[in-house]
Order: C-alpha cells, then structure tokens, then sequence
C-alpha cells in the first residue's frame, strides 16, 4: 500500500497462522517499523472487523480422509483464533512489545522449527528419487514458461506422493486418480505441487544460501491459502510466479488500497 493510503472498503483479509511468528522474526532495527506497519494495516476504523483467520496447514491435510471428502474454501476459516485475533486488534496492544515477547514463545520456536524443516526437506536428495532427474529438470526446464509446463504436469502429483508419501493412503488407485487433475483439487494436491515448485527453485539455484531459499516457506503458505481464496494481494515477484504456476485460477492485485 502507498504511504497514506486507505484499505479498500471491500477487502476482507485471511491471514494466516504463521503472521505473529514471521513479524517477530525480523532484525530488532525493523521491528519497531513493523509493528507501526502491522498496526496502520490492522487496527483501522472497521478494519478488525473484516480480519479473518486460517486454519493451520496440517489441518486441511488431516481432515480430508479421502479423495471425495475434500477441503474446501467454506472451511477455510479457524473461527475461533479469529475472534481472539480480532480481540486483540481492538485492544490498543503494543506491536512492539508484542512481537519482542513472541520470540520467546513456544510458537515462535515450532515456527523455527518448521522452516528449518522446509530447507531440509527441500534438499536435492529429499525431493528427487534420482540424480537423472535433478539433471532432466536443470536442463529441460530453464525457462519460465518450460518450468510451469513441467509444474501444471498432471502426472507430477502422483509421482511426488509416491515418492515423498511411501506408506501412506495417498498410494490407494482412488488417490492416485484423484491427484492426476490440474488444478489440484485437494489440499494434499495442492501442498505436493508447491512442495515440487520449491524443489525445481532449489534445483535451479543451486548456489543459493539455506537462509535465502527458507524465505520460500512463508510464500508456499500465501499460495496455499489463496488457492481457497482465490485471490491474492502481493508485488513480491517470485510469489506472483509461484501463483500463477500452480494456482493459475487465483487473481493477483498489486495493491489492497482503495482506489
């Protein structure tokens, strides 16, 4: 949003579980920043009212116990993280403070966690079952419009589960039918072709930093969420890509502002 700018009078936000944790994280000279960022966007006049809350990720995962009982986008919100979030908007807290206290936090430690776990698992040998395929996609798949082929490709899915998932339902003939469609109509589709789209990054930038490539999991969490919302408000370029990749059918706004 513009310096000033006004929220649009239509725009409802989801946010996702991971929000406090991924402010919190920031470097102590950007935190005060951020918060009076957080606080502008968050704590408007009628603004609380129009915050929403999304389930976890495992969630969805969990609660789809075949491929005809699916997550859908009625689903998407916790309500009951939502009215504590919006509580707490409307009650004049210290962002600064707020986040200096979430790093102490058994929360901010699981997130930690999980985003240490999502560099690890998105090693080479993680995703890919063969040093022929880590070669097939470096060299077929440079180009932008030649990696969301590859990506949109409706045998990726069962083939990542096969290989990620060994062991699990997903391997059962009704699944593997049901992960054969683009765009993914399951929740467990959706996170196994964004957990592809990180792989072929990492397999494409080979020299890049764990520190720089674990920026991706917030991403991969925004594009999951908007592939139910089916909407989306960033200018962050290697988002928009990921988006329009795997969830072509998720309008993408540049801003939230009222125009």
């Amino acid at each position: 949003m513009p310096k000033g700018a006004r929220l649009a009078p239509n725009c409802t936000f989801v946010l996702c579980d991971h929000l406090y944790a991924e402010a919190a994280d920031v470097e102590e000279q950007r935190r005060a920043g951020l918060a009076r960022m957080l606080r502008t966007a968050l704590e408007g006049d009628g603004v609380p009212d129009r915050v929403l809350f999304a389930d976890p990720l495992p969630r969805f995962i969990d609660e789809e116990l075949s491929p005809s009982h699916r997550y859908g986008s009625a689903d998407l919100i916790d309500l009951e993280q939502t009215t504590r979030i919006r509580t707490a908007l409307m009650s004049g807290q210290d962002w600064t403070e707020d986040l200096l206290a979430a790093r102490g936090s058994p929360e901010f430690a699981e997130y930690l966690a999980a985003k240490a776990g999502y560099t690890q698992a998105h090693s080479l040998k993680s995703v890919f079952p063969s040093e022929s395929a880590i070669r097939s996609l470096s060299t077929k798949h440079l180009s932008q419009e030649s990696l969301k082929e590859w990506i949109q490709s409706r045998d990726l899915v069962p083939n990542f589960a096969r290989h990620v998932l060994t062991g699990t339902r997903y391997g059962s003939h009704a699944w593997r039918r049901e992960l054969s469609t683009f765009p993914d109509r399951t929740a467990i589709g959706r996170l196994l072709r964004l957990i592809a789209w990180s792989a072929a990054l990492r397999v494409l930038a080979p020299n890049q930093t764990d520190a720089n490539f674990s920026n991706n999991y917030e991403d991969s969490i925004y594009a999951f969420i908007a592939s139910y919302t089916f909407e989306i408000a960033t200018r962050d370029q290697g988002l928009r890509r990921c988006i329009d990749a795997v969830f072509p059918g998720v309008r993408i706004r540049d801003t939230i502002a009222a125009s």
